[in-house]
């Protein structure tokens, strides 16, 4: 019991939403399928999911993971639009550089995208529910 206690610390105090479901299920799908082409790398796979997974669990819910997901909701849509677009030209134009190998990358995006679903079934397990098609927070815009 003290184990679900300390998992349930990493995930949010509501239930996963259809969306969130939805995607992680897509995203077993589709790159499940494309790993059926290619054998990646598994060190770089094995890099990925354990960043992601720091990301997304102890450094998400440490004092200053909690002050960016604060300062990333109150910029609005626009804001997180824009950083979004900003991330993803970067992305682009690094995927480009010969100095970064792009299938390293994508290995490393299929680790972080495994830690993704990974959380997202263990927050469906700790929830036992699934809510509507969106979090229905206040203050939100």
């Amino acid at each position: 019991m003290a184990q679900w206690l300390r998992l349930s610390t990493y995930v949010p105090d509501r239930p996963p939403t259809w969306t969130e479901v939805g995607l992680a299920v897509l995203v077993v799908v589709t790159h499940g399928l494309s790993l059926q082409f290619r054998s990646p790398w598994l060190p770089a796979v094995l890099a990925g999911f354990v960043l992601f997974s720091l990301a997304i669990g102890p450094v998400a819910n440490s004092t200053v993971g909690r002050r960016v997901g604060d300062w990333f909701r109150t910029i609005g849509y626009r804001g997180r639009g824009t950083l979004i677009v900003l991330f993803a030209i970067g992305v682009a134009v690094g995927a480009q550089s010969p100095v970064v190998p792009t299938l390293l990358l994508a290995d490393i995006g299929y680790g972080g995208l495994g830690a993704c679903v990974l959380f997202t079934a263990l927050h469906l397990i700790v929830a036992r529910d699934v809510s509507g098609w969106s979090t229905d927070e206040s203050g939100v815009d």
